[in-house]
């Protein structure tokens, strides 16, 4: 049952892989317009970019104002603001942050893998008064006409958000030491536990992801995006 939780999970990482770097040139070629392509990842980016400045917060980090920039301004927290770079590369958000150890530095990076979906899911909770799966579907049929407008709208966004972006520099021996770590505690679940808590961690892991996924995968498809020919950067 693991292995199948495992791929499951693999396979969601993937689309997010995807949605995360081509979603937001599919919208600029499909509509010609990067106004449309602005407003489709607005609230994606917002949870993005609070993704990276919680785990900051989390972890004792200095970011935003607290960090000095190169120019000895103080930094700033762009939630969504975005900047066209030289080479064409649009930046919709940032969070600046001090110069960390390798851990901690990975462990921001990868933030919008695990706290994206779960901001997502508390604004469902807020919206649709619950998270459970079995209940989401009455719960959204039964929720009024613009809340459920508005959940539609911040799910697909979150499609296109829930991974690290390529300027979300992990680090090789950040992501060595992320990667020992979660092997450790996996490895420490199923000598506890027989693999019940380890199998029940997976789970909930692909449950937190699923909405996310499926939204990158339905819109991955709709738009017909495969061969996208520019990379779309959020920092």
């Amino acid at each position: 049952m693991i292995v199948g939780w495992l791929l499951l999970l693999a396979f969601e990482g993937v689309v997010l892989f995807y949605g995360q770097r081509r979603l937001f040139w599919a919208v600029v070629n499909l509509s010609n317009s990067y106004l449309l392509a602005y407003f489709m990842a607005v609230p994606g980016t917002i949870l993005h970019e609070s993704s990276h400045y919680i785990v900051c917060l989390l972890l004792g980090v200095p970011a935003g104002d607290r960090v000095r920039m190169p120019d000895g301004s103080r930094g700033r927290v762009s939630f969504f603001f975005p900047k066209k770079g030289e080479d064409g590369s649009i930046t919709l958000g940032s969070v600046p942050y001090a110069a960390t150890d390798p851990l901690r530095g990975a462990l921001i990076a990868v933030a919008p893998v695990v706290v994206v979906p779960l901001l997502f899911m508390g604004l469902t909770a807020l919206l649709l008064g619950t998270v459970t799966p079995n209940e989401l579907k009455g719960a959204f049929t039964a929720a009024a006409l613009w809340k459920e407008v508005l959940w539609v709208y911040v799910a697909f966004s979150c499609g296109q958000a829930a991974f690290p972006s390529p300027g979300d520099h992990i680090g090789f021996i950040g992501g060595s030491m992320l990667i020992a770590l979660v092997a450790g505690v996996a490895i420490w679940l199923l000598a506890s536990n027989e693999g019940t808590q380890l199998g029940d961690v997976i789970h909930d892991f692909v449950i937190v992801l699923s909405v996310p996924a499926i939204t990158a995968a339905i819109s991955l498809v709709a738009l017909g995006v495969m061969h996208p020919n520019k990379i779309y950067r959020r920092k």
